[in-house]
């Protein structure tokens, strides 16, 4: 199983992958966690120097260079898959937060593929407590503890 926590810039994501994936673990389930971009990998770094200003490119290579750094990962994502019940994804989409009318419309077509695919939806704006309740009660549920 695979769950992708998505949101914005500091909604917490990072902060609920790693109380998951220790909820998980004290569940005694095999888990992973992939963060991205991974700035350790050679385009990772590219990312990087792009978000800190060192860098500029187009949008549309910067697009290219964030899913071609979850494809260099793809190879420890397999190996990781055939090794634990479930993999933690912090970020595995391309954040847009720079155009804020961009990132609306992101988000409107994000909801409607949510309803359509079941995809939870979780607000995260209580507490980091909540949320990680709400979502360790969607991930229970969803594996049968």
């Amino acid at each position: 199983m695979i769950i992708a926590l998505e949101g914005t810039d500091q909604a917490g994501k990072k902060t609920q992958s790693v109380m998951l994936a220790r909820a998980l673990k004290s569940q005694k389930i095999k888990t992973a966690m992939f963060d991205f971009p991974d700035y350790s990998t050679i385009i990772g770094k590219e990312i990087n120097n792009y978000l800190h200003g060192k860098r500029k490119f187009p949008p549309e290579i910067i697009h290219y260079l964030y899913a071609a750094n979850r494809w260099e990962k793809l190879e420890e994502i397999k190996k990781s898959d055939a090794k634990n019940s479930i993999l933690i994804m912090n970020r595995y989409y391309h954040k847009f937060e720079k155009n804020k009318n961009f990132s609306k419309k992101i988000s409107q077509i994000y909801r409607r593929l949510a309803k359509k695919h079941r995809w939870k939806l979780i607000d995260a704006s209580g507490t980091k407590q909540e949320t990680h309740k709400e979502i360790l009660k969607i991930i229970f549920k969803k594996i049968g503890l």
